[in-house]
């Protein structure tokens, strides 16, 4: 079941983040609640358009909700499923730095969203741009009818006046496109913001998490290998009192191969040495 909490939504773990400073805690949940904020933003303009096209606020709701899970899910992803894995040295975990693929694609995202965004902040000046388009397609429909001599179509005209012309209200934009481009950087930014403060200001704080995280994976990892290897042996010892030793010194992370030198001699070589 999912957490209320803004830093569980997102996919960071509370009881590590709950272990840290107080500096770099608040940082963590003001950057969680800000993707969340971030995937508001994006999920908004979908619940716009669709109520645009199917008139349906039922459907409207259900289109936000649908893309706003779906925007959290890949950020839980990224929170819980990113950062420095436990096999790594100590170094390559201080200094392990997250991707900035999210953040491009973040950045895509927005600019795709951005026109939508704007179509309910304009809608005034824009539902008068529709009006006259309605009347301009009318007045051609009526043409083409007496030219052509036949009846009027009573099915078009109602999906004239039904039809809110999504696509040409995006066009109606760019009859401005100084401030249609001015309000796409501004959307764009506030979408991205949550990624820019993690790089600027919540590095540090994100670093210390990640070095938290990997030592609390690597104690379950270390207590769950002492558990099978105490069970690996019991079963063992009922057949052989000389049990093979791991083949890595740092075994399970598997890290630094040891050497023959250090290894203890196989029943095979021993059974060899018996013969001679």
């Amino acid at each position: 079941m999912i957490s209320a909490s803004p830093i569980e939504l997102i996919g960071y773990e509370a009881r590590i983040v709950h272990m840290l400073p107080e500096s770099s805690r608040r940082q963590i949940e003001w950057l969680a609640e800000g993707y969340l904020l971030s995937a508001f933003m994006l999920s908004a303009p979908v619940a716009y358009a669709v109520w645009l096209i199917q008139h349906s606020l039922l459907a409207a709701i259900v289109s936000a909700a649908f893309v706003w899970c779906l925007v959290v899910l890949v950020l839980r992803l990224l929170a819980a499923g990113g950062g420095a894995a436990p096999h790594m040295d100590d170094g390559e975990v201080r200094a392990h730095s997250p991707s900035v693929i999210p953040t491009l694609s973040w950045f895509a995202l927005g600019i795709l969203f951005a026109q939508i965004a704007q179509l309910p902040v304009f809608q005034g000046e824009l539902d008068s741009s529709v009006s006259a388009h309605r009347t301009e397609l009318m007045a051609q429909h009526d043409a083409a009818r007496h030219r052509v001599g036949t009846e009027i179509n009573v099915e078009y005209g109602d999906e004239i006046a039904r039809c809110e012309f999504l696509m040409f209200r995006m066009q109606q934009l760019w009859q401005r496109p100084g401030r249609t481009l001015l309000m796409t950087a501004a959307y764009v930014a506030l979408v991205v913001s949550p990624f820019i403060f993690a790089f600027l200001f919540a590095r540090e704080s994100l670093r210390e998490y990640g070095c938290a995280r990997v030592a609390d994976m690597r104690r379950a990892i270390l207590r769950a290998t002492r558990l099978s290897e105490a069970e690996r042996h019991r079963l063992l010892s009922r057949f052989s009192n000389d049990i093979a030793m791991p083949h890595f010194v740092d075994a399970p992370f598997n890290r630094r191969v040891r050497t023959p030198l250090l290894m203890r001699p196989t029943l095979v070589a021993r059974g060899n040495r018996q013969a001679r």
